[in-house]
């Protein structure tokens, strides 16, 4: 059922608005097509008289002047902050990392942050990253509310959950382009609309660095079901980031109880987290039952592998195991994100060594990028693919219609959990 949203007739929004963007050029029309008379900056107040087509005019130097209302908050109009729901589900959609990370075009740590690359140096903590999301959201929720006051649109809680979520992760851009349709369907009301049309303006955007991202297929699903329905849901195995309607809950909460994953912290999951090379041998040795703190002062024969580290252990383990033999001669390749067809050549060679089922080949022919696959650099990969896709664990990914396998793709905490649940089937 699709929560009310109502549309005033006229235009909306005349009174005080803030600047939100840290310059914003006047412009002597309203259009940025007109010349810019002056500046005002972020935090600036001015009173808007009138307003064109997202555009409002002010008076400036005793002159008028045009601003555009898509870098300015109405202080008036503001109906809603996140709720805690959804606070939490951004949480779980972005993940927790404690060191920033390269993220397509800027430098990101925390719960998808922006930073500069020589800031937290020793990382960040959950509660600082926690607090560190609450204030960046500020910034996206003046960039919705502006767009709601000026245009006289009223939502309700859970759909301004979701339209923030949705700025948060792609920018302000779509609240001043007609190429979203999130942004016609808000403009027109969304009555007008069946919720396949709501789901698909929502999933209009997939894609980072040109390509289709599997993570922000469910990113786009999950903000479209907040929008739609208002879910609400309840944390499992204790996680804030892990939801009960989510696909992978009963997978977390399978390898939690199982020990083979343990949270980022007690209340932090991160299943959109890649998984990395260190983290899925940990994995695997709790799966075997190992004692990793035997071998943590071993050296693993890795020049990038120290010992007395948390996955020192491990990774001696693993190698010494004859599972891991590095990305390259001596050099385990710590830090890096573990690919699907890597993942599952561990899982094949440890299901081999301890007598479970590696019987069963999957055709492969049969995925859009099985010429990859089939390449002579390829050939590691295939039998422990085929095996991985016979047994269930590892599926293709479906994008405008054809399946991938997606092998050098990496690996998130969710799919992990998925693929170790059905891998524990054969045990």
């Amino acid at each position: 059922m699709l929560l009310p949203l109502t549309l005033s007739a006229a235009p909306a929004g005349l009174g005080l608005y803030k600047v939100t963007a840290s310059m914003l050029n006047v412009r002597s029309g309203p259009s940025s097509s007109y010349s810019a008379i002056g500046a005002l900056y972020s935090g600036s107040n001015v009173e808007v008289l009138e307003i064109s087509n997202g555009w409002g005019r002010i008076n400036y130097n005793g002159r008028t002047g045009w601003i555009s209302l898509s870098y300015a908050v109405h202080t008036g109009s503001k109906q809603y902050s996140v709720s805690a729901g959804g606070l939490a589900m951004i949480k779980s959609l972005e993940g927790y990392y404690k060191f920033k990370y390269w993220d397509y075009s800027q430098w990101s740590i925390g719960y998808g942050t922006r930073c500069e690359e020589h800031e937290y140096p020793n990382g960040i903590t959950e509660p600082e990253a926690s607090a560190l999301l609450v204030k960046v959201l500020a910034n996206y929720e003046a960039y919705v509310d502006s767009f709601l006051g000026v245009n006289g649109i009223e939502v309700s809680q859970q759909q301004y959950d979701a339209l923030v979520s949705f700025t948060y992760n792609l920018g302000n851009v779509w609240v001043s382009s007609s190429d979203f349709k999130l942004r016609t369907i808000l403009l027109n009301g969304i009555v007008g609309y069946s919720e396949q049309e709501i789901r698909d303006a929502f999933g209009q955007f997939v894609y980072a660095g040109g390509q289709v991202v599997n993570g922000l297929i469910y990113r786009r699903k999950v903000e479209a079901d907040m929008f739609m329905k208002g879910t609400i849901t309840t944390p499992v195995a204790g996680f804030d980031d892990v939801r009960s309607n989510a696909w992978y809950a009963d997978e977390v909460s399978f390898c939690v109880d199982k020990g083979y994953m343990k949270g980022m912290s007690s209340t932090v999951f991160s299943p959109n987290s890649n998984v990395t090379r260190e983290q899925f041998v940990l994995i695997l040795a709790n799966i075997a039952g190992a004692d990793t703190n035997v071998y943590k002062n071993i050296s693993s024969g890795m020049s990038d592998v120290p010992t007395g580290q948390w996955y020192s252990g491990a990774v001696t383990w693993a190698v010494q195991s004859g599972f891991v033999s590095g990305v390259s001669e001596g050099v385990f390749g710590r830090g890096q994100a573990i690919q699907r067809a890597a993942l599952a050549r561990l899982l094949y060679l440890y299901a081999e060594q301890n007598g479970m089922d590696v019987m069963g080949r999957a055709e492969l022919s049969e995925f859009g990028d099985y010429d990859i696959i089939s390449l002579k650099s390829s050939a590691w990969m295939v039998a422990p693919l085929c095996w991985a896709v016979d047994k269930g664990i590892i599926s293709g990914v479906e994008r405008n219609g054809v399946t991938y396998l997606d092998p050098r793709a990496s690996a998130t905490r969710a799919q992990t959990a998925r693929m170790l649940m059905q891998f524990s089937e054969l045990e």
